[in-house]
């Protein structure tokens, strides 16, 4: 029997930005956080200051979006 690995974070890359996008979106319609979509979700993703972000994907795969 393979043993179950949990998905582990990995620094945020730009080329990550895309999917976060599109997480933050389903976070929105589902539970409205940002109670008021960001006219630039990106920069909302990336605020001045920020120091690290960090990603988990699913499948442990870079080719799978973030999640």
């Amino acid at each position: 029997m393979t043993p179950v690995v949990p998905p582990a974070p990995r620094p945020r890359t730009d080329d990550d930005l895309p999917a976060c996008v599109t997480v933050l979106r389903a976070v929105h319609d589902t539970d409205r956080y940002p109670s008021t979509w960001p006219a630039d979700p990106v920069a909302f993703l990336s605020p001045p200051g920020l120091v690290t972000a960090l990603v988990v994907t699913a499948g442990g795969s870079r080719g799978t979006p973030p999640c």
